[in-house]
This record gives structure tokens, sequence and C-alpha cells, in this order.
């Protein structure tokens, strides 16, 4: 057994040394390139220092492709082809309901880093479930419908009173209204809440200390009033 694990760390070491001297390898042929680029001094020089970036570009992107997953061979599910050669399409106008374009969305990074929580309560009725503090899911579960929409769109999704009030039927001035409303309820029963502990000096983290302090100094009252 001591054996066996002697060979394992012997071939974790050997893996790691062949590791760091490929990126030593690296690191000098980098610097060996720049030297080369702060002496070109004519046309071939620089033509010589532009061959041996293409080549270094070449080089990642070809380890670069090592660990991305294709589908050369077969036809892209998401393209419409308008003819028979060619390559790629245009995107299916159904699936913009699906695969938001583009891809670079926070929601879709996320949902491709494995954060799936952010994404399966993703919604107005199921907001309550992406915070980790007791109080505000408590007082989130509390809020109607209509409330837990208004915040959702305002709050989250950062949509203009104009949008939301497109969205749902509605006046912008409605809208803001309403919002006005609720977050001044929320603040009123989250102050509540968080007071005793304030008080009493209990533990408490840093937003939590700085919102009983802002509500006791009267900052929200001025903020409603502009």
């Amino acid at each position: 057994m001591k054996i066996s694990i002697k060979i394992f760390r012997l071939a974790g070491n050997g893996v790691k040394t062949a590791v760091r001297r490929e990126r030593l390898k690296r690191e000098i042929e980098r610097a060996a390139l720049t030297r080369m680029e702060d002496a070109a001094r004519d046309t071939d020089d620089f033509r010589n220092v532009v061959r041996e970036w293409n080549r270094l570009d070449k080089n990642n992107e070809r380890r670069w492709d090592r660990h991305e997953i294709g589908r050369l061979s077969a036809e892209m599910l998401h393209w419409d082809k308008q003819n028979e050669n060619d390559e790629k399409g245009v995107l299916k106008g159904w699936l913009d309901t699906v695969i938001p374009a583009p891809l670079d969305h926070v929601w879709w990074r996320q949902l491709l880093a494995g954060n799936f929580l952010d994404v399966i309560f993703d919604c107005p009725h199921e907001m309550h479930e992406q915070t980790s503090s007791r109080p505000v899911f408590d007082i989130l579960q509390t809020l109607n419908d209509n409330q837990k929409e208004v915040l959702y769109y305002w709050a989250i999704r950062q949509e203009s009173p104009r949008q939301i009030a497109k969205r749902r039927g509605q006046t912008d001035r409605n809208i803001r209204k309403v919002y006005d409303t609720l977050i001044s309820r929320i603040r009123g029963k989250l102050y509540t809440r968080l007071s005793p502990r304030y008080f009493a000096d209990a533990p408490l983290t840093v937003a939590q200390r700085q919102f009983v302090a802002d509500y006791i100094a009267g900052k929200f009252k001025k903020e409603s009033r502009r």
C-alpha cells in the first residue's frame, strides 16, 4: 500500500514538473519574441515578428480547441440553412424564447457555470429562494402576486417603471406608487425584525447594521419625499 502511494506521488510530481517546464518554455518564447519585437528595425524584421506571433496564436488556438466540445460534422440544430452549401444559416426565430442572444448573458453564464439555483428560482414567485437572509425570506413570502411581480422586475431585472407598466398594462405612475408603498412596508418590517438585535448589540452583518442606522436617521423617509 505504501509503495503504491509513493508511486502515485512520484507520478503526480512528474506531471507537475512537465507542466512547469511547458509553462516555462512558453514564457521564454514570449520573452524572446518581445525582445525581437523591440529590436526590429526594418520591414523584414517586423514580418518575422508577425510570423512568430501568428505561430504562437495558432498554438494557443489548438490548445484551446482540445477543451471545447463541438460537433463539426453534425448539423447545428439551432441554425436554419438558407442554402445547402451554407456552413451556417440564421438563428431559428422560435429559439429566441429558449436561447437568448447573446449567450454572454448573465443568466446563461450562471447556468453554464453550474449555478442552477439562481436560474431555477428566477421568477417573481420564487425569488425569496435566492436570499440567504431569513428576515428577507419571510418578508418576501408575505407579498401578494402583484407586489412580487413589481419588486422582481424593478429590483432584480432592473427594468424601468415604463417597461413594467407596459408589461402589466398599467401606467408608469401607478407602478412607481406601488413600488414606493411596497418598499416602504418592506423596510418597516425589516427594521422591526432587525432593531432588537441592533440595540442588544447582537451579531448582524455590516449591511444589516447600516440599514438599521439609516432607518433610525430617517434617511429612507428623505428618499421617499424626492
